[in-house]
């Protein structure tokens, strides 16, 4: 130890076992016993510890201080004190008493704190604050601190009385302090018991051992052996000095140029020959500190313990309460209810409680707060220049009163809720009820209606009932009878209908024979620009290929009618497909570029439709043929004279309003062609008719009567009336531009000719009629008529 200490071993054992005292002349050595040499080393760990913590401190305050020199007036500092709190164990010694004296000065600190804020703003508000009670701690402070007569002197009184003990301490304090209710002695004279009645509760203190802690000396000649110590650490810390608060003061100690000593400490005083105990030291430390805290501006935080096992998710109820108790929150809390809690603003007061007033414009001053508060008839409250101080109770009675017209409100909605629901329920049940008679009415028209329909069907079946049962026969006879047999009579509404009959019947008009059919003409010179309204008239009537909408339909209608314009001297267009389905168009479509296009030939009617490429999809229009065989966009109002023409335009000239152009067309795929079935034969085959037996040789150019004429006398007027007039015999074939054309032109048809094309016509509207007879119903059925 002696080594670790860098002090001589018997040096070190004779501080440590005698005292030496001079008296008269002569040194007087003094051994001490086992107890007090025991208590010697006790003293010098003390010391060691002490002044170790001292420098570390210190140490600390060097490497936080500033590197240059900053004035008083300019310095900034927070300081931040941690104490443990209220201390109550089951034996309390000196160390518990100086702990709740210090706990008991900061509460003082604290409610004066508190109320001088509530003073303060009580007065900056003119509000009378006199009669609030205030618990003052001042005179159990005066109990420990008083002089001369105190807790803490009479301890340092009695250590320097030699055979001063505990006992006889505890027997002065029940002397002076017999009439401080703060105060209680045990009832137990002979032991050393005594109890504080604390803010928090009441501490029994043992005052066994308070002499020998508050003397807190050393033997002779320690301090003077460690001064010469060879550790350099020992050297310096006990050749400073104890202060008075009993801190460390090294002597000459600075930090970057800059000296702590000159803000916040005197010089170092000379050392006293008197010692301070350890409870005056204590003393002027809490008074040192009161003096900071009352010229700094303090933020208090109180930490509390949910329960004792430092466990999650357990609040001890009890536990929490003691604590409250101790760090002085309750007391807090006490101060703030006997004042006035609630302090709002004369705006927020008028906006919340303005409807207590039962009036509809209150102004947000101290006269309309006035008014709510007299309206609401509570009592007890001030009024300051900007706020209203009211009572903690008072928030519950105001909203009390609020919750009074919540329910009058709710009453009020409730009725006028109710008067609208039923003012709607009748609009509603009137106008269910106009509707039930408009569905009425309309059932009733419907029934009539079912019941003119029954009745029509009823004299259509009578009609067919009175149908020849041999009119079949003979219809199916007049095919294979000679030109010299009447026909069959008519039915009376195939004669009224007879018109409507043979008009299905009429046969596709082929290009003229004296116009070339490849000639696109001249576009400028074209005064067909326009479409006339009524020229282009797009029909849905059998044109003698088939039904409309079958492909073998649009394949004979493109091979009778079209072939021969779109061929050109290389083939077809690149531009141009055959029967091929929107999806497939767009599929052919959808990788190529913007604005490719192509030509297809429709399906689903009689034409064509243009399908080309723009941003993200692709557009389809459709393309028909005005009476004079041109051909239009349908939308657009140009004809063209060919579809090249139509291309040629629109790859200038937009196709819509949103500026499409056509770019390059979209040809075949390679090695495919989608428009093979329609060059496969490349002869034009058109529907072939029933063959007319021809004219005996020795009948004369009048027109012949035929057998059905003969057999149905009455079909001769409908046939003259409704046949079609006679088509000259068309020729096909691809003939050459009308301008280069060589040699006379073609001649009209004779008369022979159309009067064999009459004939024809009327044959054919005749078969017509007796086809459709068949599908009459028989007698007792009833089938219905779809209309056209």
């Amino acid at each position: 130890m002696e080594n670790l200490l860098g002090l001589d071993q018997q040096s070190l054992e004779g501080v440590l076992t005698h005292s030496e005292h001079v008296t008269k002349g002569e040194l007087v050595v003094r051994n001490y016993t086992k107890d007090v040499a025991q208590d010697c080393c006790d003293a010098i760990s003390k010391a060691l510890y002490g002044r170790l913590f001292g420098w570390i401190v210190n140490k600390i305050n060097q490497l936080l201080a500033p590197a240059e020199e900053i004035s008083i007036n300019e310095t900034k500092e927070i300081g931040i004190l941690d104490i443990f709190g209220f201390e109550h164990f089951q034996k309390n010694s000196f160390e518990q008493a100086c702990i709740n004296l210090a706990n008991e000065q900061l509460q003082f600190f604290f409610n004066q704190h508190i109320f001088m804020m509530e003073q303060e703003e009580y007065q900056s508000e003119g509000i009378d604050w006199t009669n609030i009670p205030f618990v003052n701690n001042q005179p159990l402070l005066d109990l420990f601190l008083g002089k001369p007569i105190g807790i803490l002197t009479l301890l340092d009184e009695e250590c320097q009385f030699p055979q001063a003990s505990d006992h006889t301490f505890v027997e002065k304090m029940n002397h002076n302090f017999a009439g401080n209710h703060f105060y209680i002695k045990s009832r137990v004279a002979s032991n050393n018991i005594f109890s504080i009645d604390h803010y928090a509760a009441r501490v029994e203190y043992d005052a066994q051992g308070f002499l020998e802690k508050n003397r807190d000396t050393l033997p002779n000649g320690v301090i003077q052996l460690l001064k010469e110590s060879k550790n350099a650490l020992l050297n310096q810390i006990f050749r400073g000095t104890i202060t008075r608060t009993g801190t460390l003061a090294l002597q000459m100690r600075t930090s970057r140029g800059f000296s702590r000593k000159k803000r916040f400490m005197q010089p170092p005083p000379k050392a006293s020959r008197k010692n301070l105990t350890l409870g005056g030291q204590f003393k002027n430390s809490l008074n040192v500190l009161m003096e900071r805290m009352a010229v700094c501006n303090p933020h208090f935080v109180r930490c509390i313990k949910p329960n004792t096992a430092k466990a999650a998710n357990k609040f001890e109820d009890q536990f929490v309460l003691v604590q409250l108790r101790y760090c002085g929150m309750l007391e807090t809390t006490r101060i703030r209810k006997q004042g006035y809690a609630i302090r709002p603003s004369f705006t927020e007061f008028v906006s919340i409680y303005k409807i207590l007033a039962l009036h509809p414009k209150i102004p947000e001053d101290k006269n309309g707060c006035l008014r709510i508060l007299k309206a609401a008839g509570i009592t007890n409250w001030q009024i300051g220049k900007n706020k209203v101080f009211l009572k903690y109770y008072h928030g519950d009675e105001l909203l009390a009163k609020l919750e009074q017209f919540d329910k009058a409100a709710v009453h009020v909605q409730r009725v006028v809720r109710g008067f609208l629901a039923r003012r709607k329920y009748l609009r509603m049940k009137e106008e269910a009820r106009k509707r039930a008679i408009e569905v009425n009415n309309f059932l009733k028209q419907l029934e009539n209606l079912n019941i003119d329909s029954y009745d029509k069907q009823q004299m259509l079946i009578k009609k067919d009932r009175k149908i020849p049962k041999d009119y079949f026969k003979k219809l199916k006879k007049a095919e294979s009878m000679p030109a010299d047999l009447p026909a069959p009579p008519l039915p009376a509404h195939a004669k009224s209908n007879s018109k409507s009959a043979y008009k299905d019947l009429e046969l596709p008009v082929p290009p003229n024979e004296y116009t070339d059919p490849t000639d696109e003409g001249d576009d400028e010179n074209d005064t067909d620009d326009d479409i006339l309204e009524d020229e282009f008239v797009r029909t849905k009537k059998n044109m003698g290929f088939g039904p409309e909408g079958s492909k073998e339909a649009s394949i004979l209608w493109f091979k009778s009618t079209q072939s021969e314009k779109l061929k050109e001297t290389h083939g077809f267009s690149n531009w141009f497909h055959g029967i091929i389905t929107r999806r497939q168009a767009e599929k052919l479509l959808w990788d190529k570029q913007i604005g490719c296009y192509l030509i297809r030939v429709s399906e689903s009617r009689f034409g064509y439709s243009l399908s080309f490429r723009v941003k993200e999809r692709c557009k389809h229009f459709m393309i028909d043929q005005t009476r004079s065989g041109k051909y239009v966009v349908v939308g657009e109002p140009r004809v063209h004279a060919s579809l090249s023409a139509l291309v040629k335009y629109h790859e200038k000239t937009p196709i819509s309003p949103f500026g499409d152009l056509l770019t390059v067309p979209c040809g075949q795929v390679e090695g495919e062609s989608d428009y093979a079935e329609l060059i496969s034969d490349a002869s034009i085959k058109i529907r072939q008719m029933p063959p007319l037996r021809p004219p005996p040789p020795s009948v004369s150019r009048q027109p012949q009567t035929s057998n059905a004429a003969r057999i149905y006398p009455d079909l001769t007027a409908i046939s003259n009336q409704s046949s079609t007039p006679p088509l000259p015999e068309r020729n096909y074939s691809p003939q050459s531009n009308r301008k280069h054309r060589k040699g006379p032109a073609p001649q009209p048809p004779s008369a022979a000719s159309r009067q064999s094309q009459a004939s024809q016509a009327s044959y054919l509207s005749l078969i017509k009629d007796q086809q459709d007879m068949k599908d009459f119903p028989k007698t007792g059925e009833v089938k219905g008529k779809k209309k056209r």
